[in-house]
């Protein structure tokens, strides 16, 4: 696992030159640096954590998304139910190699279950 200031990196995947995906999570725990901000009156906390959302940016990862669903779209002997950007509901299990829980594969959020009836 790697760090960038207060966040865990748990993964990157490399698009092109440059451009990566990262999925992280900030690793700060805040009842301990409230505990530690009421005892010393310190301001630990800065503003750099706002984040401010940018249409273009969304719009960008969606339409990545919609691509990489349509590996899924087309298998030929898969009949797809229904799919979104990051989900897909079909009649038998997907490869192996494309389930797993890094960023990237499909998540089996079943564990193996099926849906009988919908």
């Amino acid at each position: 696992m790697q760090y960038y200031e207060s966040f865990t990196i748990f993964s990157e995947i490399n698009i092109k030159d440059q451009i990566s995906t990262i999925l992280m999570s900030s690793n700060l725990d805040y009842e301990l640096i409230n505990e530690i901000k009421l005892a010393t009156n310190l301001n630990l906390l800065t503003s750099f954590r706002n984040v401010i959302s940018h249409v273009v940016i969304a719009a960008a990862v969606i339409s990545y998304a919609r691509i990489e669903m349509m590996k899924y779209k087309t298998i030929t002997d898969l009949k797809v139910f229904y799919t979104d950007t990051d989900s897909i509901f079909v009649d038998k299990e997907l490869p192996q190699h494309s389930i797993g829980n890094d960023l990237g594969l499909m998540k089996d959020e079943l564990n193996g279950g099926f849906i009988e009836k919908a």
